[in-house]
């Protein structure tokens, strides 16, 4: 489990107080979480899938694990059924988002495709995570206000699973039309030392949470996570720049949380 399981089971724009009534409702699923990239096939839905590497990039292994869109079936009842089924499947798991656009499923899968390459300063190429959602905040946070144009132009509002297991909104730009860049979304220096220094606590969460020798008894994910983030700030604030030792100092912090926890379950 790399997040909190869910807080409540209605569904995201319920939980946040909006509507979706007009427009569309896609689904964004990274099945790269799963131990199974064939275990969508069990939510038996009854519109397609599409994968957003499908035509765009090749390799052995690489397809099972693309982000992959559907879109919500309209009648209420077959909505609820597959978000029931979507939640069990993705339970503690960072991997599903609901895009509400006014765009169909092929509008929504195209745009997306152009926004999933970025470009260091230095003209290093890669691939962009939007279907992890511990890393969709912080990219919409990195991005100048132009790139977010680019970005959430035709969406209406982008939801993402946050790490304590509620629901994030960010709201788009639905009155502007889907901007058709092709170009790799370019980011500069700056952008990509604050993308890092955001992401450091995850990766530091990710490794703890995998590893049963380090992983808390008491601890919910959301708790290690801030744990990791406390110490990734101290250490910034103090101008130290050493992965190894924010690693230990996360470790020491977890593991002095989770005695302290135990020991007031125990009623010590």
């Amino acid at each position: 489990m790399l997040v909190d399981p869910w807080r409540d089971v209605r569904l995201p724009w319920e939980i946040t107080g909006h509507t979706a009534s007009d427009g569309q409702l896609h689904v964004l699923v990274d099945p790269a979480f799963l131990s199974f990239p064939s275990d969508l096939s069990g939510l038996h839905l009854p519109v397609p899938v599409t994968r957003v590497f499908d035509g765009q990039y090749h390799g052995d292994g690489l397809q099972p694990l693309s982000p992959c869109v559907f879109t919500l079936p309209t009648e209420d009842a077959a909505v609820r059924g597959v978000w029931s089924h979507l939640l069990a499947l993705c339970e503690g798991r960072p991997m599903v988002s609901v895009l509400h656009t006014p765009a169909d499923l092929g509008a929504i899968v195209s745009h997306l495709r152009r926004q999933w390459e970025g470009r260091s300063a230095d003209g290093t190429p890669w691939l962009m995570r939007w279907a992890d959602t511990r890393i969709v905040p912080l990219l919409f946070h990195c991005l100048d206000a132009l790139q977010r144009q680019r970005v959430l132009g035709g969406i209406t509002a982008w939801y993402s699973a946050t790490r304590d297991g509620g629901w994030l909104r960010t709201d788009g730009e639905a009155e502007r039309p889907f901007d058709f860049t092709a170009t790799p979304l370019c980011f500069t220096p700056a952008q990509q030392r604050a993308l890092r220094q955001m992401a450091e606590p995850d990766r530091i969460t990710g490794w703890l949470l995998r590893h049963p020798v380090m992983r808390p008894t008491t601890l919910l994910p959301s708790q290690v996570h801030a744990c990791a983030q406390a110490v990734v700030e101290r250490l910034h604030h103090r101008g130290i720049a050493n992965d190894a030792l924010a690693f230990r100092m996360t470790a020491k912090a977890v593991a002095h949380a989770d005695a302290a926890r135990a020991r007031q379950g125990a009623g010590v």
